[in-house]
């Protein structure tokens, strides 16, 4: 068998995936009569799918949801911000608060002293938030330009842009599912604003999304998925998305029969994070391979090669 020779030139993780196939397929071979044969399936004991991340769940119905993908950013509501200046002309005394830090309404951010009058006047926030952004260190003389960014973080909003040709699913109250890259952090929130025009190029229009941040988990700047759901509606026959696998253009899934995995092409529908429905091809309560059933589409490949 090639398999073992390719496995060679594998980095470490591959190359262990690369061993356990070897070890699948020669368990899998009919080697007594009560084993079955390969055109009837592959037959992994329990050790052999607890080390290849195997599990068996039961094709059943489910409540499936169609959405629509949307991209954007994570940002500071222009209303949460204020940019804070020098009311008069003069120099900057002392400093009290760093960037990053914490502020509550009212505390003192800075003293400079007027030109004019020579005497000190207070700089503070005018709402609670974090500093983010100082452009004046003491000793320094101010005019009319920005010293202070304060910004109110507890709610954020995910900017997103919606192809106009998908304007009719996304609708302003709907709700869309936020989530950040890898998995970083998600969250449900309502779409509180659509653009009445669309975006220079004509073909998407923004719409907003309000997120919860008390935690901090949202970053201002950080790349986000949107997932509106479209379409909600029961489904009879559900698997779980692990199931599938695309085998000669084909979806199938692996039924476990009497302990043998054996593939069956069906036919599928709706698909969402967790599930897939299937139309034809499975029967209601049928136990189905989930998890890593990549070994098995690679064991039954293997079987035809050889």
């Amino acid at each position: 068998m090639t398999l073992i020779a390719f496995s060679k030139r594998l980095p470490r993780a591959a190359a262990f995936t690369a061993t356990l196939l070897v070890s699948l397929h020669a368990h899998s071979q009919p080697a007594a009569e009560d084993h079955p044969t390969a055109a009837s399936g592959i037959v992994i004991d329990a050790a052999h799918r607890l080390t290849a991340g195997l599990t068996v769940a039961a094709a059943r119905p489910a409540e499936m949801e169609q959405t629509l993908r949307v991209y954007g950013q994570i940002m500071i509501p222009p209303e949460q911000l204020r940019r804070i200046r020098a009311r008069y002309p003069g120099v900057v005394r002392s400093v009290a608060k760093t960037l990053g830090e914490t502020v509550r309404a009212g505390e003192t951010l800075a003293v400079i002293e007027s030109n004019d009058s020579l005497r000190a006047y207070k700089i503070t926030a005018p709402i609670d938030g974090r500093l983010i952004e100082r452009h004046v260190g003491a000793g320094e003389p101010v005019a009319d330009d920005v010293l202070f960014v304060v910004a109110d973080l507890s709610t954020v909003q995910a900017d997103l842009q919606v192809f106009t040709r998908d304007l009719p699913e996304a609708r302003q109250g709907t709700t869309a599912h936020i989530s950040g890259t890898a998995g970083q952090f998600e969250a449900d929130a309502p779409i509180v604003y659509l653009a009445p025009v669309s975006s220079g190029s004509g073909q998407t229009v923004s719409l907003r999304a309000r997120l919860d941040n008390a935690s901090a988990g949202w970053v201002p700047g950080q790349f986000v998925t949107g997932e509106i759901v479209i379409t909600r509606r029961h489904a009879e026959i559900t698997v779980p998305v692990s199931s599938l696998q695309i085998i000669d253009g084909k979806p199938t899934v692996f039924v476990d029969e009497a302990g043998s995995f054996v593939p069956h092409t069906v036919r599928t529908g709706l698909r969402d994070h967790q599930t897939v429905e299937i139309l034809e091809g499975l029967p209601a309560g049928a136990a189905v391979a989930a998890g890593n059933t990549f070994l098995l589409k690679s064991e039954l490949l293997t079987r035809e090669e050889d």
